[in-house]
């Protein structure tokens, strides 16, 4: 019970962080729609903005990365060496980020059509 709650905790402290200085800040939207992370979904999974919404699209990424950002925090705290550690950091975030991503690539596509 308590590793849920802190899974939780850190789910919810990340996704209000990204929720506040991304999806809510008007000012860097468009600054955003230019970024790497978002022109990899419209070159790869042809994202169109006008069929779904970049506020929508802002949202779903929030919590992507909130999930992978607090499941990967989770498995470290299991990790006892630090070199360890940095190894399963890696690969665990190599490898949440793109079946993640992929998973959304593959709703986008379907929601274009």
């Amino acid at each position: 019970m308590k590793i849920l709650i802190s899974y939780v905790i850190y789910f919810v402290v990340i996704y209000l962080f990204y929720l506040l200085t991304v999806v809510l800040n008007k000012k860097k939207h468009e600054k955003y729609k230019r970024s790497k992370q978002v022109m990899m979904f419209v070159r790869r999974y042809n994202l169109d903005f006008k069929k779904i919404s970049l506020v929508k699209f802002l949202n779903i990424i929030a919590i992507t990365n909130s999930f992978i950002m607090s499941t990967t925090i989770m498995l470290l705290e299991y990790v006892p060496n630090l070199f360890l550690k940095l190894v399963v950091a890696f690969v665990a975030l190599m490898a949440l980020i793109l079946s993640c991503y992929k998973l959304i690539g593959i709703y986008i596509e379907r929601r274009n059509k």
